[in-house]
């Protein structure tokens, strides 16, 4: 049954090279993506080895010929790619150059190694390589290594943090008591509003609440800190703290006045502090944007 079967494959051509791709590459594609999820391993080398083995099985049950007998500079170029794959799933360009051509890369004292969270093949953290691009911003930082922060600090970049949205699409939170003692600038977000209310109020709230907490000290976060970080941080971060953040003269005077006389604002010892942990979209008593009261 089964000969009859691969008969019928082989020679009336049951299905086609493309009905073939799909019935066999897809599977083998998904399958190979679940294997290495949650690792830092490539599926390149998992997808090669199912393509060999097909070959193979293709070739001795006689639905189809080894190589390109009429092409053989096609079939020795299809040959060497397949040994670049595999060997690039173990070897990184690096250390490639290293092998093949006795060369030993300079080290860049401005990178970052770690065995922590690194792109497969490099050594080098996802923050690492960002920096390379001398970028304005970067975001999250949620698993971010002591020495990525400390990289980031000498870099001045400024790092936004958007808590709340972490929390709800379960990454991990960021220490932002750690990023505190490195230096570096913080900036708060709010991400994406499909996953949270752009409310940079209770993003404050939040931000000082997760810091405190995870370093288990009322005095790890500094509401003033928190409030920059709401305001002239992010604006620094885009280049637009000639003109916003900040109540200074020269600079657009745009901000917002909150009503102390609420209930729940008007006990305080420190009017920041309240309005960092306590105050809500509610308590707004006007909006003013570039010195005309817009909203009440």
């Amino acid at each position: 049954m089964t000969q009859q079967l691969m008969q019928e494959v082989a020679h009336q051509h049951l299905f086609n090279q493309f009905w073939l791709s799909v019935f066999f590459v897809i599977p083998i594609v998904l399958v190979a993506r679940a294997v290495v999820a949650g690792t830092r391993y490539s599926a390149i080398l998992i997808i090669v080895i199912f393509g060999l083995t097909m070959g193979a099985l293709m070739v001795a049950t006689g639905v189809s010929v080894p190589g390109l007998t009429d092409f053989p500079m096609l079939g020795m170029i299809a040959q060497t790619t397949i040994v670049a794959l595999a060997a690039s799933f173990f070897v990184g360009g690096q250390e490639l150059r290293r092998i093949l051509g006795g060369e030993t890369p300079e080290t860049d004292r401005s990178v970052v190694y770690s065995t922590e969270q690194v792109f497969f093949g490099t050594g080098r953290t996802q923050v690492a390589r960002a920096l390379d691009w001398q970028p304005d911003l970067l975001v999250h930082l949620v698993h971010a290594t002591p020495e990525d922060l400390h990289a980031v600090a000498r870099a001045g970049v400024t790092a936004v943090s958007c808590p709340r949205c972490n929390g709800v699409l379960g990454n991990g939170f960021p220490d932002l008591a750690a990023w505190r003692a490195a230096g570096v600038r913080l900036a708060l977000g709010t991400d994406n509003v499909m996953f949270v209310a752009p409310d940079m109020l209770r993003e404050l709230d939040f931000a000082s609440r997760l810091g405190r907490g995870l370093a288990a000290d009322p005095r790890a976060l500094d509401a003033r800190e928190l409030l920059q970080a709401a305001t002239l941080n992010g604006a620094r971060g885009l280049k637009l703290d000639a003109d916003l953040g900040s109540l200074a003269p020269g600079k657009e005077a745009s901000f917002l006045l909150f009503d102390l006389d609420r209930p729940h604002l008007r006990y305080q010892h420190d009017p920041i502090s309240a309005i960092v942990h306590r105050a809500g979209r509610a308590d707004i008593a006007a909006i003013y944007v570039r010195g005309q009261l817009v909203g009440y």
